[in-house]
């Protein structure tokens, strides 16, 4: 049996258990979250790409989008660990490189305070020297400088088709899932700070169900999702909807609406530019918002 101790917690990787001894509290991870964590726990304190943990965890097969399914797998382990009592910043996202499991929490990290043979003999000229000053620079060489915390998980953010009434001929055929997918397009141009975008591969097993969004919740483990509706009644302007859910709740967090009067046609690029255009003003506040609530939860 295999077991790794971080924190004040054991994984044993052998049947992949995540266990607190001092409270009994324990999780049973999944094969890929236990292999995840694994590979983590034995490179504690590297900084691990993506594609190598995509190696540890499918072992090469190929998985359609395996940038979403990480997110998501990131997700599920971490909220394990929170669930056992385990650090909530155990593993730090490491923005456009990987992830990494802080080596503190693996083992008891010795002193910093280390013997360096020529500090006694600046500390001796440092008293010569004498005053306050010498005693700040002798601070900095010997006391361990404050680490910053990591960045806080980015929610994930996914988009379903959006749901048509009254269809006419003015609309595109499939208009629900190229709207859908052309926003989702348009949303990846734009800088998004704080934000994973699931992409429509991850959703396809999701799509005929009429639990989608509690669904995808629970198993994608994404707080976001895009919603909306197309309405095009002959005789009337179309009208377009979106709707920015928090997940599993429900609670519309943000909406906007195009119409047939702001614009000459239905262009479906023009309608997911303007759409997403929209939602990058909004997304700042939104986030600060959406972070607030979560630090009370």
């Amino acid at each position: 049996m295999t077991e790794f101790h971080f924190d004040k917690l054991v994984f044993h990787s052998d049947d992949g258990r995540l266990r607190d001894p001092g409270s009994g509290v324990e999780e049973h991870l999944r094969p890929q979250a236990s292999r995840l964590l694994q590979y983590l726990l034995e490179h504690a304190g590297e900084v691990v790409a993506r594609e190598r943990l995509y190696e540890a965890v499918w072992g090469g097969k190929a998985v359609v989008d395996f940038e979403s399914g990480l997110a998501a797998l990131m997700r599920e382990l971490r909220q394990s660990i929170r669930e056992v009592g385990g650090p909530a910043d155990a593993i730090e996202t490491v923005p456009r490189r990987g992830y990494r499991i802080d080596a503190r929490f693996c083992e008891k990290a010795p002193s910093t305070r280390r013997w360096r043979p020529w500090l006694p003999v600046l500390g001796a000229a440092m008293l010569i020297v004498g005053g306050a000053a010498a005693w700040g620079v002798w601070s900095l060489l010997t006391e361990p400088q404050p680490v910053e915390p990591p960045p806080a998980d980015d929610p994930g953010l996914a988009i379903i088709p959006f749901t048509v009434y009254d269809s006419t001929e003015e609309l595109p055929e499939h208009v629900d899932f190229l709207l859908a997918d052309t926003l989702l397009a348009e949303l990846l141009a734009r800088p998004f700070e704080g934000l994973d975008l699931l992409g429509r591969a991850s959703l396809r097993p999701y799509l005929d169900r009429t639990d989608v969004v509690s669904a995808v919740a629970e198993n994608l483990g994404v707080e976001l999702m895009i919603e909306g509706t197309v309405m095009a009644e002959p005789g009337s302007p179309w009208r377009v909807e979106l709707r920015l859910l928090e997940v599993p709740s429900g609670r519309v967090s943000w909406s906007t609406t195009i119409s047939g009067r702001e614009a000459a046609s239905f262009s479906v690029r023009d309608i997911a530019a303007q759409l997403a255009d929209r939602l990058a003003d909004a997304w700042p506040e939104l986030r600060t918002g959406l972070r607030a609530r979560s630090s009370t939860q």
